[in-house]
């Protein structure tokens, strides 16, 4: 961590001080929130060369943050499954090591924001989707160890506390930092993740615009885009409501297509039937 004195301190966007009586002991705000809360909240919320304002409604969202790593460890830890992997598991994988490898960059330079961006709040959300697409943490228990490692930094208690309940000896914070190589990064498969999600955000505005349907028809270029689609059919069906889903090659003559949307369709961009 990069450590400065002789700055003026802000609380609330007003300068700390004991005449307006805001000032506010580390001790104090370590027993409210934790240390690990406040070394993450010191790390993540301000640019190296900015000065710190400390506010309580974002510290508070950090340590309810901190609370929902600590659950999702828990689960992580305790899961087991030998289901076949899943191609949003492959997703999940790579787009960790993605992250992985965009912090380090971050850390390398001190920017600690991006390192505590990428790396506990973006993989945060990442095992989240990963457990509503595939129901299970199977994938996120694959990168545990290296999760640990990479938030040792910033968040050593829970991390040793974790660290030791995943079976290891010795301590996380001595640990070899995580090398990534390009082999763990499937750039294919992060690819066909954003053209899901924005494939989703198309529907969203579809449908605003037209109305909540029934049935939805999706037209892909290549099988591929099928395959990864057709793995969370069930997923669409419950975030949208649909009755039904289906998913057609756009020169499948067997498709149903009443209004040939399926000449629309691009690669990285399906055509969409609604009704």
């Amino acid at each position: 961590m990069c450590i400065r004195d002789s700055e003026m301190l802000i609380a609330e966007g007003k300068k700390m001080s004991k005449s307006l009586g805001n000032v506010i002991p580390l001790v104090k705000a370590i027993r409210k929130y934790c240390a690990d809360a406040v070394r993450l909240y010191l790390a993540g919320n301000v640019e190296a060369e900015t000065t710190l304002d400390w506010r309580e409604k974002e510290i508070s969202s950090y340590a309810r943050k901190l609370q929902r790593f600590f659950e999702l460890c828990e689960e992580i830890i305790s899961s087991d499954s030998a289901e076949e992997e899943k191609l949003v598991e492959r997703w999940f994988v790579s787009k960790f090591y993605l992250n992985l490898k965009e912090a380090t960059l971050a850390l390398e330079r001190r920017d600690f924001k991006h390192y505590v961006q990428r790396m506990f709040f973006e993989t945060i959300n990442d095992v989240e989707h990963l457990i509503s697409r595939s129901g299970c943490t199977r994938a996120a228990k694959r990168v545990l160890r290296e999760w640990l490692i990479s938030l040792s930094p910033v968040i050593p208690h829970a991390c040793e506390e974790f660290w030791h309940r995943l079976g290891n000896e010795g301590f996380v914070s001595l640990e070899s930092w995580p090398e990534v190589s390009d082999e763990l990064i499937d750039k294919e498969v992060l690819n066909l993740e954003n053209e899901f999600r924005k494939t989703l955000e198309d529907l969203n505005e579809v449908i605003k615009v037209i109305g909540k349907k029934e049935k939805l028809y999706l037209y892909f270029v290549s099988e591929k885009e099928i395959e990864y689609f057709k793995e969370s059919a069930e997923y669409i069906k419950k975030r949208f409501g649909f009755s039904s889903v289906e998913f057609y090659k756009f020169n499948d003559e067997k498709r149903y297509d009443p209004q040939n949307r399926a000449a629309h369709a691009k690669y990285g961009k399906p055509a969409i039937y609604l009704e």
